[in-house]
């Protein structure tokens, strides 16, 4: 019997807006809890509970720069006291034209003098478009974590979104809109990866992909619904919606280390990753660069990210690691256990 896949995050979707009080963390802690025990009961290991709000840069909108951080301080305490170590601060409306766009260096501080934050720049949306002018503030967020934070890692709990709409629960693209809710994101790698041996010796003969992605969407299908249907019940029994799953095939250890292996090798580089996002939700995730690239370069790189969304209309991300002192063909030496080291390109 094939091994249950791992729920990578249930994350919650908190209804109050910012500030948010600490009674409301404490009771959003309390239904992860439960939630948590319930899932390890049917045999499933939950990697990790978290905290999606609304975006923070909308609810206060009219806060001073210190009075904000002060409030980021204050509520990274409450998480601390809740046990929580992931929350998702949503994203900054920069698509929008009357967004201030010199409000969004705030974000290094925001990120920097915290642990448990991730927050985002929305650079495109079907509503309002591309706004091309705010792609170089957003590369100067980029830089500065990689410059401001220990080995870079700010950069893990930051993105940049491309018509992406609330209710993800994964990080660090997540934030959330409506009523209270619970979602669930799936560690589900290994079950594409079981579809594909199951049907080794078709493939060997033939490789037709409409097959493959049938036996792939039956896989994922088969393994998520009982995950569902218990994520359904958990959100009835607490007055939540539910706010679905997440069956993209995020990877983890072994799976890492071999994109990794394979990103080395050059059997994968941006551009191909740029074409994969025309018919999947790749994006650039966890890309590492070269510490000399300039704010231009990388800018560019979120504005290709971000065309191929809006053209698509389709929601895309980009996670870019600028690795200080490390230049083109030198290795990365990342100390996240979620990040795998690999060649910069």
């Amino acid at each position: 019997m094939p091994v249950l896949p791992p729920i990578r995050t249930i994350t919650f979707g908190i209804a109050e807006p910012h500030p948010i009080p600490a009674p409301v963390i404490e009771h959003a802690k309390a239904i992860l809890q439960r939630a948590c025990v319930r899932y390890s009961e049917a045999g499933y290991e939950v990697q990790s509970m978290r905290l999606s709000t609304q975006p923070i840069f909308t609810n206060l909108a009219g806060w001073s720069v210190s009075a904000i951080l002060a409030y980021a301080k204050e509520l990274q305490s409450i998480l601390d006291a809740a046990g929580l170590e992931y929350c998702s601060l949503g994203p900054a409306q920069a698509a929008h034209p009357g967004f201030p766009l010199d409000q969004l260096k705030i974000i290094v501080d925001l990120l920097a003098r915290t642990r448990a934050f991730s927050a985002t720049v929305q650079l495109a949306t079907v509503e309002h478009g591309l706004r091309q002018d705010a792609a170089m503030p957003t590369a100067h967020i980029i830089q500065r974590l990689a410059q401001e934070t220990p080995s870079g890692n700010g950069n893990f709990r930051f993105a940049m979104l491309a018509c992406v709409a609330p209710g993800c629960p994964f990080f660090p693209a997540a934030y959330h809109a409506g009523p209270g809710s619970l979602s669930i994101g799936l560690q589900g790698a290994s079950i594409v990866r079981e579809a594909l041996l199951g049907h080794e010796a078709e493939m060997t003969i033939s490789l037709d992909m409409r097959s493959v992605t049938q036996w792939v969407s039956d896989s994922l299908n088969e393994r998520a619904s009982p995950i569902v249907a218990l994520g359904q019940q958990l959100a009835q029994e607490h007055g939540l919606l539910f706010g679905g799953i997440d069956l993209s095939p995020a990877p983890m250890g072994e799976e890492y280390a071999m994109l990794g292996q394979r990103w080395e090798e050059d059997y994968v580089n941006v551009h191909q990753l740029l074409f994969y996002s025309s018919v999947c939700g790749t994006g650039l995730d966890a890309i590492p660069l070269a510490g000399s690239h300039s704010a231009g370069e990388i800018a560019h790189l979120l504005l290709d990210v971000a065309t191929l969304s809006l053209r698509l209309q389709k929601p895309l991300s980009a996670r870019l690691f600028p690795v200080v002192g490390r230049q083109t063909g030198e290795r990365t030496t990342f100390t996240l256990s979620h990040l795998t080291n690999t060649r910069i390109k």
